[in-house]
């Protein structure tokens, strides 16, 4: 099911809300996935503890099981949480640097399982999803995404997008990418008063994946 509109306005999301809350699946669908099983109370949170880039002075995050390398700013938080067990488990580990409402985020979702998103209409799928579970966890303090371009990391596809809050007074960007076994999801905004792009640039230009 697919709904475009011109504009994105009060009366246009509740169109869209309306057709796709009337779709009724008849019959079997007996290939469906089945229903997500999520756990209890699974977080865990700690301190990240990286070497130091000798040109920045930045943090460099690493992780080689996930496939990610990444430079912040100063002192970093590892939140890992089992996002699902069934019908497959997923994990959702975030890496964030977060001072005075300036924020740098890298997160991994995975591992999905073999077969499960193939070809490249199926990881831009996943890039859009991606892009909805953002926009509504950022859209609550005003953040409104804008596309910027497309990227790719080897085979697999990426989308960029410009992040503007007027509540806030805060920019910054978010880059998606889609691999056949995770999702990446990379954020930086600031106070355009209390950091510069350039900083924000930096943390975007350092960015390293190694899809596994």
């Amino acid at each position: 099911m697919i709904f475009t509109s011109r504009q994105d306005t009060p009366a246009a999301r509740e169109t869209g809300r309306k057709f796709f809350e009337s779709l009724d699946i008849k019959g079997g669908c007996a290939r469906m996935i089945a229903p997500v099983e999520v756990p209890g109370k699974s977080k865990t949170s700690e301190d990240f503890h990286g070497a130091v880039d000798p040109v920045t002075g930045w943090l460099r995050v690493e992780d080689d099981s996930l496939g990610i390398s990444v430079l912040m700013p100063g002192p970093v938080r590892h939140e890992n949480d089992q996002a699902q067990l069934k019908p497959f488990p997923l994990t959702h580990d975030t890496f964030i640097n977060s001072r005075d409402g300036n924020v740098y985020s890298a997160e991994v979702m995975g591992e999905y399982p073999p077969g499960f998103q193939s070809g490249q209409t199926a990881y831009l799928t996943m890039v859009d999803l991606t892009l909805y579970g953002l926009k509504r966890n950022l859209g609550s303090v005003g953040f409104v995404f804008t596309p910027i371009r497309d990227l790719r990391v080897g085979q697999y596809p990426g989308r960029e997008f410009e992040l503007v809050s007027e509540k806030l007074g805060s920019r910054g960007r978010a880059q998606i990418y889609a691999t056949q076994k995770r999702v990446y999801i990379f954020i930086a905004f600031a106070h355009d008063q209390g950091v510069t792009l350039k900083l924000i640039d930096r943390f975007f230009g350092s960015i390293r994946i190694l899809p596994k």
